[in-house]
C-alpha cells in the first residue's frame, strides 16, 4: 500500500495526524513505522530527510521503498509502548529545518533553470544538507556568468513569482519542456517556476520566489568537465554574509586597514614575505655552507643534522657541496625522536642505487636521481652516521 504524500499538495504543512500501517523495532533502539500518510519527506533526490516527531517518538530519518511505502525511523527503548496498527499519531515536523531546505532547494532550481536557458547546461548532480547546498554543472561557466545568474536570481527573489508543484496527464507531459536527471518511472511531478524554470521533482518547495530570500554562491569551481557550485539561501545565506563581513572587518583592523584595501594589503604581505624568505634562504645557505664545510676533508661523507631547513636552501648548498667530495653530502632534517627527512647528493656515487638499499634494508621512503635523492628515514643521528660509514 502506498503512503499518502501531504507533502506533496501541501508542502508547508508540518503538522499532521495519520493511522499506524506497522510499527516494529529494528533495533534495540531504532523503531520502524508506515503511516497511512505523512507530511515527512524522505531522503530523495538529493535532499536531506525531514527531522520530527511522531507521537512520543524521536523520528530521525525517512525512508521511501521503492514501493512507494515511506518508513519513519524513530528512538525507543524497550520500555516504550509501541502503537498498534490502526492508532492514530500525531506528527510534528522539525519545521524551521525544513523551511531552510526547502528554501534552498528552490533556489537550486532557480539556478539551474537559468542556467539552463541561459548557457544550455544542466544540473547532473545535486546534494541537500543541514550543511551544504551544491549543484554540478556539466559545463564550464566562467565567474562572470555566475555571477550574472546569481544576480538575476536575486532579481526574481524580489519579483516574488509563485511556484506550482502538480502531477500533469500523460499528453501535457508530453509537450512539456522540463528539465530532469534522468529516466523517470511513474507518475511525474513538476515544480514549475514561472518564468524561470520547469523541473521533474519530489520534493517539497516554498510557494514563491520571495520566500527563499536571499541566494548567495559561496564557491565555484572545476568538477567532471563541468563546474561545481556551493550555494547558500535565506537565513542561510544572511548568516553566512554576516560572518564573512565580520572575519573582513577582523583582518583589516588587525593589519591597520579598511577592509575594501584587504586585496592590496595582502598583496604586500606576500610580497614582503617572498622578500623575507629569500633572505632566510641566503642566510640558510650560508650557513649551511659554514657547517658542511667544517667537516673535515678527509671524510668521505659530509653529513649535516638539523631541526629545520629550507628545502631550496638545503639544495643549493648540496649541489655546491658534493662536488668537492668523493662520497656525498646530505644534510637530515628533524629528530631522533620522529626521524629525520633527507635529501643527498654526489657527483661520485650512484645514488639510486643507495636509495635502494635504503628502502630494502632501513625502511626509508625515499627516491630521486644519480645525483639526487630524497626522502624519509626512522633512524636515529648517530644510527644515520654509522650507516654511511659502511657504505
Amino acid at each position: 500500500m502506498k503512503t499518502k504524500k501531504l507533502y506533496d499538495e501541501a508542502p508547508e504543512c508540518f503538522s499532521f495526524e495519520s493511522e499506524v500501517v506497522s510499527c516494529a523495532p529494528i533495533s534495540p533502539d531504532t523503531l520502524s513505522i508506515e503511516l497511512a500518510s505523512t507530511a515527512f519527506f524522505p531522503e530523495a533526490g538529493g535532499q536531506s530527510a525531514d527531522i520530527g516527531r511522531l507521537g512520543d517518538f524521536e523520528v530521525v530519518d525517512v525512508q521511501i521503498h521503492e514501493d512507494d511505502r515511506i518508513i519513519h525511523l524513530c528512538r525507543f527503548n524497550d520500555q516504550d509502548t509501541l502503537p498498534v496498527p490502526g492508532t492514530l499519531l500525531q506528527g510534528t515536523i522539525d519545521h524551521r529545518r525544513r523551511l531552510e531546505l526547502m528554501r534552498q532547494h528552490t533556489g537550486e532550481h532557480m539556478f539551474s533553470g537559468l542556467v539552463y536557458r541561459t548557457y544550455g547546461g544542466h544540473n547532473v548532480g545535486f546534494h541537500l544538507s543541514d550543511h551544504i547546498c551544491t549543484m554540478d554543472y556539466d559545463n564550464p561557466l566562467s565567474d562572470a556568468q555566475v555571477e550574472s545568474i546569481e544576480t538575476r536570481v536575486n532579481e526574481l527573489i524580489q519579483e516574488n513569482r509563485p511556484i506550482h508543484a502538480y502531477y500533469p496527464d500523460e499528453s501535457d507531459l508530453e509537450a512539456m519542456d522540463y528539465r530532469c536527471k534522468g529516466e523517470l518511472k511513474g507518475p511525474i511531478r513538476i515544480v514549475e517556476i514561472e518564468g524561470v524554470d520547469t523541473c521533474a521533482c519530489c520534493a517539497p518547495h516554498v510557494l514563491n520566489t520571495g520566500e527563499v530570500g536571499l541566494l548567495k554562491v559561496l564557491e565555484a569551481k572545476s568538477y567532471k568537465g563541468g563546474v561545481r557550485l556551493t550555494i547558500v539561501c535565506g537565513m542561510k545565506a544572511f548568516a553566512e554574509l554576516s560572518r564573512r563581513a565580520r572575519l573582513l572587518s577582523e583582518a583589516a583592523a588587525s593589519l591597520s586597514s579598511h577592509f575594501e584595501d584587504l586585496p592590496n594589503r595582502v598583496q604586500e604581505l606576500k610580497e614582503e614575505r617572498a622578500l623575507l624568505r629569500g633572505k632566510n634562504q641566503q642566510l640558510q645557505q650560508q650557513l649551511l655552507e659554514a657547517s658542511i664545510a667544517q667537516i673535515p676533508a678527509s671524510s668521505r661523507h659530509a653529513l649535516f643534522f638539523v631541526e629545520e631547513a629550507d628545502d631550496k636552501a638545503v639544495r643549493e648548498t648540496i649541489n655546491h657541496q658534493m662536488t668537492l667530495r668523493d662520497g656525498c653530502c646530505g644534510v637530515f632534517i628533524g629528530s631522533d625522536e620522529a626521524g629525520y627527512r633527507f635529501i643527498l647528493g654526489s657527483a661520485a656515487i650512484d645514488l639510486q642505487k643507495t636509495a635502494s638499499i635504503l628502502r630494502e634494508d632501513y625502511h626509508a621512503k625515499c627516491g630521486g636521481q644519480k645525483t639526487m635523492i630524497q626522502g624519509q628515514i626512522p633512524l636515529s643521528q648517530r644510527e644515520c652516521e654509522a650507516l654511511f660509514t659502511s657504505l
